[in-house]
């Protein structure tokens, strides 16, 4: 295991319960282990520590745990980032990578000044327009480079249309994406036989979940691709409430945690289905997927849960969504609004391609064949490769 995963696994995020990260005080060793039990009552005590401008690498851990627990009303709070007015410039720096860890649409204003103010850093511009496209969802790179009242007004009607105080992407944040690039990033590596690091998406997901994300540095053998699809599975199964921020599961916020919010669905004397599908649905392990990435059936999937799926996804404003339909066997359908992918996302598995639909109807008929496990007339269908 490499160096960076160490930093990872034995320090600030994932150390023994009690154990300084290295570099940090005792005080902060102590706000992390609190923070990971959904205890966040001791958050302004980081911005008093960040303000005292401690060594760097103390300023860079409270600052990471600051930006991963903060709510949407703290980074709107000038108070919480007063401490940039005197910090190490790394710690700037930092702040300006860390998109995925804040999350908050509030987070936009002090990037956009950020921007203005690095008219002489390039490399600090293009962390600060990678970040907003990691919000956002846009391809920024013909702005990048611009005035900041350029790039301002490239995001303005974006930025006005968010909903929600924490996205990925332009939409609710969700883990979906991540979790995405983390099976296709592997999926990649084994058929090209490429170096491949998800350090990065890994970190992220195990701040957010809780649960430690399959690392890979290198070319990923099967079993471990087969761990990263377990991984996919499991956070599919936690009931992410999407435009919410999680910390170790727990919402930042104080709503629901993960577990409980998956457990919730079910009361515990209810069968786990009666949605009508046959035992060999069950056995095949089924699995819908919505387009805000969240998994609103699995074991037996129905029609009539696709269809209510298909249907958000059709009257959603959103540019490039998928609702998708995987069994055990990684077979995998994913439907757009107006054409579907056919795919096995093994390693090595079959892809099938793409294919038009001629509206709903026509989306339900194919969905039907998967669900029943037709597959004689899901290959008999005109796939265009790609």
């Amino acid at each position: 295991m490499t160096a960076p995963a160490d930093r990872l696994f034995d320090g600030v995020w994932f150390g023994p319960v009690g154990s300084p990260p290295g570099g940090a005080d005792a005080v902060l060793a102590e706000i992390v282990e609190q923070c990971k039990v959904g205890d966040f009552r001791r958050r302004p005590e980081l911005v008093e520590l960040l303000g005292t401008k401690p060594p760097l690498a103390t300023a860079l851990d409270a600052q990471r745990l600051l930006l991963a627990t903060a709510t949407d009303a703290q980074l709107r709070d000038e108070e919480t980032l007063s401490y940039l007015t005197d910090t190490h410039p790394e710690v700037i720096v930092e702040l300006m990578g860390s998109a995925v860890d804040m999350l908050g649409v509030a987070s936009v204003p002090l990037m956009l000044s950020a921007h203005e103010a690095a008219t002489e850093v390039s490399a600090l511009r293009e962390l600060i327009v990678d970040g907003l496209e990691t919000l956002l969802g846009l391809d920024l790179r013909d702005v990048a480079d611009r005035p900041t009242a350029e790039l301002a007004a490239a995001i303005s009607a974006t930025v006005d249309a968010l909903e929600a105080p924490y996205c990925v992407g332009g939409e609710p944040a969700t883990p979906n994406r991540l979790i995405r690039a983390l099976v296709d990033g592997a999926k990649q590596s084994m058929k090209s036989e490429s170096p491949y690091s998800n350090l990065a998406d890994a970190r992220v997901l195990s701040v957010w979940s809780g649960r430690r994300a399959p690392l890979i540095d290198g070319v990923p053998d099967y079993d471990q691709f087969r761990d990263v699809l377990r991984y996919r599975n499991e956070l599919g199964e936690l009931g992410w409430v999407p435009g919410h921020k999680y910390f170790y599961g727990h919402d930042v916020d104080g709503g629901e945690p993960l577990a409980s919010a998956a457990l919730s669905r079910t009361a515990p004397d209810e069968p786990a289905s009666d949605s009508g599908a046959d035992s060999g649905a069950d056995e095949r392990g089924l699995r819908l997927v919505d387009h805000l990435g969240g998994e609103v059936a699995h074991g037996s999937v129905t029609l009539e849960q696709f269809a209510a799926a298909f249907d958000e996804l059709e009257s959603a404003d959103i540019e490039h969504g998928r609702v998708a339909l995987a069994d055990a066997d990684e077979w995998s359908l994913e439907f757009a609004r107006d054409q579907v992918e056919f795919e096995n996302l093994e390693p090595d598995g079959e892809r099938l391609g793409t294919l038009a639909f001629e509206g709903r109807e026509h989306a339900l008929s194919i969905a039907g064949a998967f669900i029943d496990g037709d597959f004689d007339a899901l290959r008999a269908l005109a796939w265009t490769a790609n």
